[in-house]
């Protein structure tokens, strides 16, 4: 199995010792740090080493606040728990004045639980008051001479305030506890707590990150919050949270998890928890906030005299400086980092497993002198050269290191490699050489071969097959079968390319199978795979929700994953990729094109429900809003028995995201945006698109929405949705191309052995084990029909996961026999599992538009939006159209339950419609959508409520496992349904004819017009217009697979697992139980992150 795959190039990492302090001259004060890929390791001195704690009986470390960390097997000595996320907060003081003028000072280092709220004054037995002296007694005294400058208080004595922050929050830090120690002398764990944190602070250059973005401080001058917090944002990767007082920025605070024991921890950067950030909301950021006068503009106060027992030495932020000017020749023994520099720049440094990391906390090393060198070992272990690259762990021989020249050398060389430059979250390996590793059995190419990727014609058959096309070469798999050759495999432009035998590998899987005769295409292209191969996970439909899961499975080598596609590879297809038009992908080949049947209720209308069909699903073909719902709404789920609520879908979808922020030239024209509303490690790409309109059409939207009611917004992904600004989009800025979910999660992750993709490939139903023993259905495979209309099977070993989008999954799982005995019975299909509840509960969004002409030609891609409360549309008439609507709710639940089957009761459907109904009043929650632009002289406003009560159904009418289902959507049933429209609609016109838009739009081009619709219009001429308005779908169709209890209409627990089955699970929107404010595309990254979780931690391996 391969680790990695080959890269197209080594980066040339140069490791060197750098620092004030020559190598040689290295005390057990000192630290040592490496530089790597052009990069040099350098020494920074510190103050003296940590206390050893019982850290080496943690045979493991684990991640504070990951599921490894919960595990009442891993103890509170090894990791911190439950306060699991660290906040590093740090001071700008200016009345009275305290710390040097160039640099923030310290507040402290706070241990929150990993829910965001957090403990405080944990042990007053270790509430010491003599700080300083223990500082002392400790070997400190530099550190204290340090934190009198840079740890003051602006209204106590510095020793006051080490006393607070020490018992407030050092105390609840369960890894200082004395018991965590195998010698511990009293106080010992307070010293290593403030060491810890002001090696953190070091590391955070708060005034270095502003002053680089051009953000000084200014008695006079102002900036956005988003300015200052896109600066903050180099510091770590992570956002981080800024206060202000009096509209003055005074204090940053930045997140981290840690790896291990706090007092010998790598800090993993990390964002801050909502709860916290609403425990600090009075300081939360306003619009707009100076950095401050500068320190200079007032008087300093100078803060009481410190304990006379600790000598004041003056020290400045450690710099690091060139290489010493001697060689070092000595062996020294020591603790310090290893810092990597990259271009003969500084650019991160190693963690404790020896990895090169470029945006978390460097780990501490410790040398021991070892003849004419030294050796390393770090929190994981001793540190040595294996297989040519630099680790760390438990089962590793120390190696001997020496210095060359002040940098860090391994038998006399101190250039070292990587293959990557790393960012984000990602970590690099580190190499001795570039030239070392044999194409037989090393997962990286040598430094010279010119390219990744190399082709070969055909190989020889093997075992009976066919010739078989293969097109990579070079790497060694220890779990399938390989093919070798010496005359097909040519490597780029190499002299001699047939004097060595290289290993060829086959695509994933293939060489495992034993026919061609199904003709499935596969991952690598069009190949032929064979009848009946098995897999560990079956995934039907490579889709939004599909390749999530089949992508975070296959992070495991151990695990193999096939995804089943009906559509093909459409990585470049212009189609996709552009982000000048939406919508242009509908009606096309890569869209299902379903048609519903006659809407009744909507002037007998027949709809097209779009979906995509292709690798990527409807990512491909959808408009690219990435905005999450309402958190009300989300926080409403847990009281229909669901686990999932806004904090855990926001954590799971912000894994997945990668959040590009906005220009400032995008700023300026309106674009706003909140760090903490999004992820920036994820795989998808979101941004405020670049293309937006650079004409004064948002201050004009604006203004109109501010008359009308509508307060601006600048975030739209924090849960509160209610104003009008831009939206995101899932938009790869650099590129300028859609990143839909199989650029995201599956393309760069293509390679791996364990992943298989078949296109063109339909899933249409399962089979079913025979076995008896078990009351629940066991799947055994699924049924598959290629392009050519032949059928064949795809084997599960463990489970079959549906992830075919709400019209599809229910009618593979009704073909299957899961369904309604009376919907299976019509087409003669025997029953597995009886479940009314598969393909009831349809529900979708109706899109409507009022459109008129403008004055003038305006250009941009129009990216806005307003979401409007139902308080907004009707004013003083919002009580009273709630007070007719829960009048009727009995009326409507017996409607639905009459056409649902059986699925569930009037009763149930009534708490699900008070539900639903109670949002729109009580808690604010968006009502309406309304996406207004101007392409040209075309101005336009698409709009549709958000909250349907109608409830559509999806059921299959044929034995024809590839045919289309019968789709109802029941648009308007429900005169709730039709009031909402008219309202929305009315609003919508409103805006049209209030200024300044009523002053651009040539008003006579109006429609509907007002000889159509009179401004007088009752609701009844209102309604007949919409019944009749060309309208469509949002392709937002959800709940046929609602994740519910079965007794409320459920067809999927909390597991995503289908009732009644034991091995079949639906990951798609199906599984929610009712619509969503925001854009169910967020939604569904969310929901697929967390069912990978669930699925993960149920994992069993053949």
């Amino acid at each position: 199995m391969r680790a990695n795959t080959s890269a197209p190039w080594t980066r040339r990492l140069g490791l060197g010792l750098a620092g004030g302090t020559p190598l040689w001259a290295l005390s057990s004060l000192a630290i040592m740090a490496l530089k790597f890929a052009s990069i040099a390791l350098a020494a920074v001195p510190v103050a003296s080493g940590l206390s050893l704690t019982k850290r080496a009986t943690c045979s493991t470390t684990v991640e504070s606040c990951s599921s490894a960390a919960d595990s009442s097997s891993v103890s509170s000595c090894c990791v911190n728990k439950p306060g699991g996320q660290f906040l590093q907060t740090q001071f700008w003081d200016t009345d009275p004045v305290t710390g040097p003028s160039n640099s923030w000072t310290i507040h402290g280092l706070w241990p929150d639980n990993c829910d965001g709220t957090y403990d405080e004054n944990c042990d007053s037995s270790r509430a010491y008051t003599d700080i300083t002296t223990i500082l002392n007694d400790n070997g400190k005294s530099s550190l204290v001479s340090y934190m009198e400058d840079y740890w003051q208080s602006n209204s106590e004595s510095p020793e006051a305030f080490w006393e607070h922050e020490w018992s407030t929050h050092g105390t609840c830090v369960s890894t200082l506890d004395p018991d965590c120690y195998s010698s511990y002398s009293k106080g010992q764990e307070a010293a290593d707590y403030f060491q810890v944190v002001v090696d953190l602070f070091k590391s955070l250059d708060t005034y270095s990150a502003l002053s680089a973005a051009g953000i000084t401080p200014s008695s006079s001058k102002t900036y956005t919050s988003a300015q200052i917090q896109a600066a903050l944002l180099k510091v770590t990767g992570k956002a981080a949270v800024i206060s202000c007082s009096s509209s003055e920025l005074y204090q940053v605070y930045y997140g981290f998890f840690t790896n291990g024991p706090l007092q010998d921890a790598d800090f993993v950067a990390s964002t801050i928890g909502k709860l916290r950030l609403e425990n600090e909301a009075k300081g939360f950021p306003r619009p707009r906030c100076s950095p401050v006068p500068p320190k200079s503009a007032r008087a300093r106060t100078a803060p009481a005299a410190a304990s006379s027992t600790c000598p004041r030495a003056v020290q400045a932020h450690h710099q690091l400086t060139t290489s010493p000017t001697s060689t070092p020749t000595g062996s020294f023994s020591g603790k310090g980092y290893l810092n990597a520099y990259y271009n003969g720049n500084e650019d991160g440094c190693l963690i404790s497993a020896g990895t090169w990391y470029t945006t978390g906390t460097c780990a501490t090393y410790t040398a021991t002198a070892s003849g004419s060198g030294f050796t390393l070992v770090s929190s994981k272990g001793n540190c040595g050269i294996v297989s040519g690259a630099f680790t760390c762990g438990s089962g590793v021989s120390a190696t001997t290191f020496t210095a060359v020249s002040g940098k860090l050398a391994y038998n006399g060389a101190s250039t070292f490699y990587a293959s990557v430059v790393p960012s984000g979250s990602t970590q690099a390996t580190v190499y001795t050489s570039s030239k070392s590793y044999s194409l037989m059995d090393n997962p990286l190419w040598p430094a010279d071969l010119p390219a990744l990727s190399f082709y070969a014609s055909t190989i020889a058959a093997v075992h009976g097959q066919s010739l078989l096309k293969f097109r990579e070469c070079g790497m060694k798999s220890s779990k399938y079968s390989s093919f070798h050759t010496s005359s097909d495999c040519t490597i780029g432009n190499l002299p001699t390319p047939n004097m060595v035998k290289y290993n060829c590998r086959w695509f994933s899987w293939t060489v495992l199978l034993s026919s061609l005769a199904n003709g499935l295409a596969t991952d690598k292209g069009q190949h032929d795979a064979v009848s009946n191969p098995s897999f560990d996970y079956v995934i039907i439909g490579g889709g939004t929700a599909g390749l999530v899961v089949a992508s975070r499975l296959s992070e495991d080598p151990r695990v193999s994953v096939a995804v089943i596609e009906a559509g093909n590879f459409e990585k470049d297809n212009p189609l996709v990729t552009t982000t000048a038009e939406l919508g242009v992908g509908r009606g096309t080949s890569i869209d299902w094109q379903y048609l519903s049947v006659p809407q009744i209720y909507a002037n007998n209308q027949s709809l097209l429900w779009s979906a995509g069909k292709g690798l990527g699903g409807s990512s491909l073909i959808n408009g690219m809003t990435y905005m999450r719902p309402s958190s009300s709404q989300m926080d409403a789920w847990p009281s229909l028995g669901l686990e999932i609520d806004w904090n855990l879908l926001f954590n799971y979808s912000a894994r997945g995201e990668h959040f590009q922020p906005p220009s400032q030239a995008l700023i300026e024209l309106g674009a706003g945006y909140e760090p903490l509303a999004h992820g920036y490690d994820g795989p998808v790409k979101t941004c405020i698109s670049p293309n937006i309109s650079t004409s004064n059409l948002h201050d004009i939207l604006n203004s109109t929405f501010r008359a009308l009611g509508t307060p601006p917004r600048h975030e739209f992904n924090d849960g509160d949705l209610r104003g009008f600004g831009y939206q995101s989009a899932t938009i790869d800025r650099d590129l300028g191309i859609r990143d839909d979910a199989a650029r995201a999660y599956y393309y760069p992750f293509a390679e791996r052995d364990n992943l298989v993709v078949m296109v063109n490939t339909t899933g249409t139903r399962i089979l079913w084990s025979n076995e008896s023993s078990s009351q629940e259905a066991v799947a055994t495979a699924i049924e598959v029909v290629n392009q050519h209309g032949e059928t064949s099977s795809v084997h599960a070993n463990n489970e079959i996961i549906l992830s075919a989008g709400a019209i599809r999954s229910p009618a593979i799982l009704e073909h299957s026999g899961v369904g309604n005995p009376a919907v299976l019975s019509r087409q003669s299909i025997d029953v597995r599992v009886n479940l009314p509840a598969v393909g009831e509960n349809f529900q979708d969004q109706t899109v409507l538009a009022i459109s008129a002409t403008a004055k003038q030609n305006y250009t941009g891609f129009p990216a806005f939006v307003a979401h409007t409360s139902l308080q907004d549309l009707l004013g003083p008439n919002t009580q009273s159209l709630y007070d007719s609507t829960l009048a009727k709710l009995p009326e409507y639940a017996a409607v639905i339950a009459a056409q649902n089957g059986g699925a569930s009761s009037a009763a149930v459907q009534e708490y699900l419609l008070r539900t639903q109904l109670d949002l729109l009043l009580k808690s604010n929650t968006p009502a309406s959508e309304i996406a207004p632009g101007m392409i040209g002289d075309a101005f336009g406003a698409v709009y549709w409520p958000l909250q349907p009560l109608s409830r559509g159904s999806i059921h299959i009418n044929t034995t024809n496992t590839t045919a289309p289902p019968t789709i109802d959507g029941k648009f308007f049933q429900l005169d709730f349904d039709v009031q909402l429209a008219v309202e929305t609609s009315k609003f919508v016109r409103r805006l049209f004819t209030t200024p300044p838009v009523a002053d651009i739009i040539d008003m006579a081009s109006l429609n509907p017009g007002f000889d159509v619709l009179p401004e007088n219009a009752t609701d009844e001429q209102w309604a007949t217009w919409l019944r009749s308005s060309p309208m469509s779908p949002n392709l937002h169709h959800l709940g046929t697979t609602a994740m519910l209890p079965r007794s409320m209409g459920g067809v999927v627990d909390n597991d995503f697992k289908v009732y009644g089955t034991k091995n079949v699970r639906v990951v798609d929107l199906g599984v929610l139980p009712f619509q969503v404010a925001g854009h169910s595309m967020a939604v569904l990254y969310g929901v697929a992150e967390w069912a990978s979780e669930k699925i993960k931690a149920t994992l069993k391996l053949t």
